[in-house]
């Protein structure tokens, strides 16, 4: 997605938070400003998850059509309810762990930056995730390796050929200097 669009995006979901009563703009400007557009786009649909009531959220995660504005848009004014309905909800429930992990922790930051320790304790510490055990025939065999390097460019072929090799990942190859 090109940085226009995560723009939009990201100003879309300021406008629906904004509210005189919070201080999600401040946190925004102070808290995520230096981070990755995509970053800051995951902190805010995060809170705009804690936001939402349940008339408003549905499976998919989108507001309705005809909900643009989110109803307690305060953090003063959430309370334990409103947290545990956001954990019971459809959406939460049909998440994977990890995106689980990452928008508690997003919305855990949030909190603790609005002082808000009591709803904190409420959000799930650890989470259990699967891990899928690899087999061989997840595992790239030698093979394969030949067939991606007959369809590659020369520039495409050498990083492969030295991270096959090397058996290294790529951000271990892009560090190397």
């Amino acid at each position: 997605m090109d940085a226009r669009k995560l723009n939009r995006f990201i100003s879309r979901y300021l406008e629906k938070l904004k509210s005189d009563t919070n201080n999600i703009e401040q946190y925004y400007l102070k808290g995520l400003t230096g981070l990755s557009l995509g970053t800051q786009l995951n902190h805010l649909i995060a809170l705009n998850k804690l936001f939402q009531t349940d008339e408003q959220r549905n499976i998919s995660g989108k507001l309705k059509s005809n909900d643009t504005i989110l109803e307690n848009t305060d953090v003063n004014c959430l309370t334990k309810e409103n947290v545990l309905d956001l954990l019971r909800s459809e959406w939460y429930q049909s998440l994977k762990g990890q995106t689980k992990q990452l928008h508690i922790r997003r919305i855990r930051t949030y909190l603790k930056y609005s002082k808000r320790n009591d709803l904190v304790e409420l959000l799930p510490k650890k989470f259990k995730i699967e891990t899928k055990q690899l087999s061989k025939i997840d595992l790239i065999t030698r093979d394969d390796l030949d067939i991606i390097l007959k369809f590659s460019n020369l520039r495409g072929r050498t990083l492969i050929m030295v991270m096959y090799e090397g058996a290294l990942r790529r951000d271990e190859l892009l560090s190397i200097k």
